[in-house]
């Protein structure tokens, strides 16, 4: 199967064969890959979560597959090695075909709200606007869902880390914040 994900682990970057457009048990393979994978280089995984805790979570995702959308599957997966809480270990699926879909905006956090920092030339005058909201959510709201799926070791890192995949149509739509990967309403 073709590498479609990468799991950044403990600065060792491993090729992931997370499936794209695959099979459940596909599927299954690539999480007990991840799993694998965590276990046989990280060295201490269980500093922030139990074992326990986390093969129990790759067990409910992979019994859960045939409910989720390929969007909800790349996120629970995300989730799944974010749950680590280890900056240096996480899944980014950077070569998987649906992750291609950035929306054309980048925004910050400040302490007087979330605001637009950079967008596409045809929509300048709205930089430095603040977001209200972002899709079905309140933009507070979204900034920490969508941190569910970054790996952050304390609160600057998350503050740092969100920005950078928040404008991701399929971390929005696996979340559940936007139905339509084409279109997302602030």
């Amino acid at each position: 199967m073709k590498n479609n994900l990468l799991l950044f682990l403990v600065l060792i970057i491993v090729s992931g064969s997370i499936a794209q457009n695959n099979t459940i048990a596909e599927w299954q393979n690539d999480i007990d890959f991840i799993v694998n994978k965590v276990e046989d280089f990280h060295p201490n995984p269980w500093f922030r979560i139990s074992r326990e805790s986390f093969l129990n979570n790759a067990s409910q995702i992979k019994n859960n597959l045939e409910n989720l959308s390929e969007e909800e599957r790349i996120v629970k997966t995300m989730q799944l090695v974010a749950s680590l809480g280890d900056g240096h270990t996480y899944l980014f699926p950077c070569t998987h075909k649906l992750f291609y879909h950035w929306f054309p905006i980048r925004i910050e956090r400040f302490e007087d709200g979330i605001f637009i920092t950079g967008i596409d030339l045809g929509y300048k005058d709205y930089v430095g606007m603040e977001i209200i909201r972002i899709g079905r959510l309140s933009a507070d709201s979204c900034f920490y869902l969508v941190g569910s799926v970054t790996s952050v070791e304390n609160p600057l890192h998350f503050e740092r880390t969100v920005p950078s995949v928040i404008y991701n149509a399929t971390i929005l739509k696996g979340l559940g914040i936007i139905d339509n990967r084409e279109l997302c309403v602030m």
